[in-house]
């Protein structure tokens, strides 16, 4: 039996709405932030913060940027529907928006997956705040992914837990899991092969459906 956990930008997503909103909207320090952050001088949380206090669009805007701009792995669709017909618990874990995730989830037809993610708040159309993942922790993170995975391994204490993920955030969960799938070329990959540690890489998540559905 598995467990799965999915991280969702640039891995179920091609694309990060919170980057694009950014840049569509004029706000190209978001670059800059993240560096700081690859460098050690802000937080995960503060980058993440940073970055969502920064989104300044109406509702309907942002409902029809989702609509116009996500772009999801074309294997996204066949993975959930195997994982669903093996009956295969799949949590979904992200320092993305929840409602892109939904509406993600929807398209591909898996809208019962536990979501942990961050959500935009709105007054109508006025948004009035962000509601994070989770408070602050030891860590600093934004999500405390590493939290989320040690709670789901201990609600499925017998399964083998797989982790599909590809970035920064995901560097200190993977190594938790029994298997790590890593998007190649992104910088989870590239820390697992630095630091000598077993995982699979990936370029759509087709692949990965068909690598353990013939194991």
């Amino acid at each position: 039996m598995m467990t799965f956990i999915l991280d969702f930008d640039h891995t179920i997503s091609l694309n990060d709405i919170i980057t694009q909103i950014l840049d569509e909207t004029g706000i190209h320090e978001w670059r800059d932030i993240e560096n700081r952050a690859d460098l050690g001088e802000l937080t995960l949380r503060e980058c993440l913060q940073w970055e969502l206090d920064h989104i300044n669009i109406t509702k309907s805007e942002y409902i029809k940027f989702i609509e116009n701009n996500l772009r999801i792995d074309y294997g996204a669709k066949e993975l959930f529907e195997w994982i669903k017909n093996n009956d295969y618990p799949v949590y979904i874990v992200s320092d993305g928006l929840k409602e892109v995730i939904i509406y993600a989830l929807n398209e591909i037809g898996a809208n019962e997956t536990p979501i942990f993610a961050h959500q935009l708040l709105w007054d109508g159309e006025k948004k009035i705040g962000i509601k994070m993942a989770n408070d602050n922790c030891e860590h600093n993170c934004a999500n405390c992914k590493i939290s989320r995975v040690n709670t789901i391994k201990e609600k499925h204490p017998d399964n083998e837990l797989i982790y599909i993920g590809d970035g920064f955030t995901d560097i200190q969960a993977a190594p938790l899991a029994d298997i790590i799938f890593a998007r190649n070329n992104y910088s989870l990959s590239k820390y697992l092969i630095k630091e000598g540690i077993v995982h699979h890489t990936y370029n759509t998540l087709l692949e990965i459906k068909e690598r353990l559905e013939n194991d």
